[in-house]
Formats: structure tokens, sequence, C-alpha cells
């Protein structure tokens, strides 16, 4: 006969009915009145890097990586005139007859040669880093024609206890994001 655990019980509904009041993955229209995306978490991102870059010259094109959030969020934002991800990135090339220009779109190379071979344009990528016992997952957007980091925003979802939180989008991604709104409206 297996042995039970009713302590456990609690703790594990507990966690779960946590785990659901939070989404994750899932983008959210920007609010017309402030132009950020609407959140009621306290959680504001550290904005590591915020270089100043002529944003005009990368409106047109943004490649974004890391999963479909990213693109569909960057899409909802409504700044950029394109947003594609590493597919949609590959069907453009091929509709402008440039196929053979690269095929790693997460390689600083392969931006550089896209960028010089057909228009300038920015990536954006989520990141993570590990400092102190502490873990934080950051946004960073560079550009592809040098291949630079002009912006970095990171969410340390760690908590005191030093035990890893969930990172979910209205802890996480959307203050993040949020950061990133606010990058490029001081850039414009």
């Amino acid at each position: 006969m297996q042995k039970q655990h009713p302590a456990l019980f609690p703790l594990v509904l507990a966690a779960l009915l946590v785990a659901g009041c939070a989404t994750a993955g899932k983008h959210k229209q920007v609010d017309p009145g402030t132009g950020y995306i609407p959140t009621n978490s306290a959680v504001v991102a550290t904005v590591v890097k915020s270089e100043k870059i002529d944003m005009a010259k990368y409106r047109d094109l943004i490649l974004t990586l890391g999963g479909t959030f990213f693109r569909d969020q960057t899409i909802a934002f409504g700044w950029f005139t394109t947003v594609v991800d590493g597919h949609d990135m590959e069907k453009l090339l091929i509709k402008e007859n440039k196929a053979g220009i690269a095929y790693d779109f997460a390689n600083p190379a392969s931006w550089k040669r896209i960028s010089g071979n057909y228009k300038p344009f920015l990536v954006l990528r989520p990141d993570e880093r590990v400092a102190d016992g502490k873990r934080y997952i950051q946004l960073k957007a560079c550009q592809a024609d040098t291949g630079d980091e002009v912006f970095t925003a990171e969410v340390n979802i760690t908590s005191f206890s030093g035990i890893m939180t969930g990172a979910n989008d209205r802890n996480v991604y959307y203050p993040l994001y949020n950061a990133f709104i606010g990058w490029v409206k001081s850039n414009e």
C-alpha cells in the first residue's frame, strides 16, 4: 500500500492555484492611452543597457527570436512596419530573391550579412543570466548591422528565500516588454 502524505496536498493545491492565475506566452494588446502593456504587477524591469540609436533606421524591420510570444507581442506593440521570426525572415528573403544570404538567424554574423544585403533591422531576443545565486530573465535588442547590443532589461526571478519563482507574462515578460517599449519611444 502506498503511503499517503496529507501535509503535501495543501501545498500542491496552493501551487496549482497560483500557477493557474498567470499566463505564460500570451501576448496582450498595448493600451492606446498609455502606449504600454497593462499589467497589475508591481514588478518593474531593471534597464541594464539603454543606448541612443537612430530608431527610424530600424522601423521597417525587426527580427524576434525566442518564440511566437515575442513576435506576437511586437506586432501588438504596433511600432515596427514588419515583424518577423526566423521562419518569417526565411520566407521574406526567399520572396526577395535573397535566400542565399543566411541560414542561421540566431547568429550575429548572419544578421550582419542580411542587413548588408537586404536592409537594416533590429533583433529582439530573450536571454538569461545567473549571478550571485540569482537568476535573471532578460530581453535584449541588437543592431543587426553591427551586432551591438543596444538595449537590455532584466527581471530577477529568484525569490527572497532563494527559490526560483515562475516566469510568467504578468511578472516577467510584460514588465520586460514595457521597458523595451519605453526604450523605443525614447529613441523616436
